[in-house]
């Protein structure tokens, strides 16, 4: 063992006992475990003697840098656990959790080297050993022994530092929010994003043009990874909607307002605040009905104006016929069967017309429309005045036993 690493081990034994002995004078508080095992070659060119230094360099990084946050396993109580356990070069990730677990550790390091040519490449691992979750990983490429030895002592120290701070993992609908941590006077990042906090509570605050402020109160804990996912509500503007007759008088009745999840039947007039968006606005009074689209923008309220004319007398579409009143009695009581047929097949289309204008105007009265009421009735009236004409249409054929007679 050359001189560098005596006093390299010197140190690292003198800082472990300094930060893992027990006091005396009062009881210490409960800490987490902390093993930096030891570090692997992938490939030849490495001696046993350098990956020694290589892993000692990082339990140095590991002990200055967390100080008295962590108790910390000892390289000989280290060496006792891996010398039991031959782990194969497949699976050294699972080996190593085992390993920590026999340690009884709550947090591993671990890591690999390999060689190619002049070309070094590294990788360390900080993992927790219960969930066996990767907190963080450090990977470099170098090219001399001498800068990889640096290169690991940088990267030992970006990755153990991960437990003294919390990790925000933040994203939000729509992307590129402005995100603030405890109302600082310069966005942090913009979403998506990652940074990283003091542990503790804080404000989080996501903003957005168009859209309101979204604010949270959040707890980090050190060396915890908190995601976040912020969906920003739609903004909302102004719908106005009124119903006046071609005097410019008021009217009343109910409006209809259809679009994303709003489903609202709302009394005239209405003035209501709603997200963003297209709906359907359906009004209907005693003086007919409107129908009209709307696209709401951010800040621009909109608003509709029905103008709606009642008409003075329900009109009934009435059916046109190929023969006059007296036509029709002149054939019921003598015409042939032929004739009858012709008048029997014209009343039956005529009596469904009336019936389909009978039984919409019946739902559109249903619905509060009074004239749609009147215009029920009058369909109603000329339904069943057709209705019986042809009842004594298809009776004369059957009287005549004529061919095809209806049931």
């Amino acid at each position: 063992m050359n001189r560098w690493t005596a006093t390299l081990l010197s140190l690292v034994t003198c800082l472990v006992v300094m930060f893992s002995g027990t006091a005396q004078a009062q009881e210490e508080p409960k800490r987490d475990q902390l093993a930096v095992l030891n570090l692997r070659a992938t490939t030849d060119g490495f001696s046993i003697q350098f990956l020694t230094a290589l892993t000692d360099r990082v339990r140095v990084v590991a002990v200055k840098d967390l100080g008295d946050k962590f108790n910390y396993m000892s390289r000989e109580r280290i060496l006792e656990i891996e010398s039991g356990w031959a782990c194969d070069a497949e699976d050294t990730e699972n080996c190593n959790l085992t390993v920590g677990q026999q340690l009884q550790a709550d947090y591993i390091v671990t890591g690999e080297v390999s060689r190619e040519g002049r070309t070094h490449r590294f990788t360390l691992r900080l993992q927790h050993v219960w969930t066996k979750k990767t907190l963080n990983m450090e990977t470099g490429v170098v090219y001399s022994m001498k800068a990889l030895e640096g290169a690991v002592e940088k990267a030992a120290r970006s990755l153990v530092r991960f437990l003294l701070v919390g990790t925000l993992d933040l994203a939000s609908i729509p992307k590129n929010a402005e995100v603030f941590i405890d109302r600082s006077s310069t966005a942090d990042c913009r979403t998506p994003c990652e940074f990283s906090v003091k542990p503790g509570k804080h404000v989080l605050q996501l903003t957005h043009d168009g859209y309101p402020l979204q604010e949270r109160e959040i707890e980090v804990q050190a060396g915890q990874r908190l995601a976040f996912n912020i969906e920003f509500p739609l903004p909302e503007t102004t719908l106005t909607v009124t119903a006046t007759s071609k005097k410019g008088e008021s009217l009343s009745g109910q409006v209809s307002i259809k679009g994303g999840s709003v489903d609202r039947n709302l009394n005239l007039p209405v003035e209501i605040r709603l997200p963003v968006g297209s709906y359907s606005v359906t009004v209907i009074t005693d003086a007919g009905e409107f129908h009209d689209t709307v696209r709401l923008e951010p800040g621009q309220p909109k608003r509709v104006d029905a103008v709606l004319n009642p008409p003075d007398v329900p009109v009934v579409v009435r059916c046109k016929k190929r023969y006059t009143s007296a036509q029709l009695e002149r054939i019921r009581q003598g015409g042939t069967c032929t004739e009858l047929q012709e008048v029997v097949d014209e009343s039956g289309e005529c009596r469904r017309q009336l019936k389909r204008q009978w039984k919409s105007a019946q739902n559109a009265c249903a619905s509060g429309s009074t004239s749609m009421c009147q215009r029920q009735q009058v369909a109603e009236r000329e339904y069943e005045a057709e209705r019986a004409l042809y009842r004594s249409l298809v009776m004369r054929m059957r009287q005549r036993r004529c061919p095809n007679s209806p049931r």
